[in-house]
């Protein structure tokens, strides 16, 4: 029996946030902002993901601003710690999606 190595380049990190989460205070939510605007630059979805920041803070926010706002990053593996780490230290949820 044959066993082929498998490359984990290919598979991706796939990470949900609610991306109007209540943090603790301002400046968390000010660096949470800022951590959305990077991951955005770097998941494969990116441009989906920033549609959808607009048109919700153009929208619904304006109605509710404590409306959820549940975004899915779509992340090289590569960047699992990165993107863990990150959202970890502002107090950020997030969920791993398999």
């Amino acid at each position: 029996m044959k066993v082929n190595n498998v490359s984990m380049t290919n598979f991706a990190g796939k990470y949900r946030i609610n991306a109007n989460q209540i943090l603790e205070n301002d400046s968390d939510c000010l660096r949470r902002d800022a951590l959305i605007g990077f991951w955005t630059t770097k998941a494969r979805n990116g441009e989906n993901i920033h549609k959808r920041l607009i048109d919700f803070y153009k929208g619904d926010y304006e109605q509710n601003r404590e409306k959820a706002l549940n975004v899915t990053f779509d992340l090289p593996s590569k960047l699992d710690k990165d993107f863990e780490e990150s959202m970890n230290s502002i107090g950020q949820s997030y969920n791993r999606l398999a």
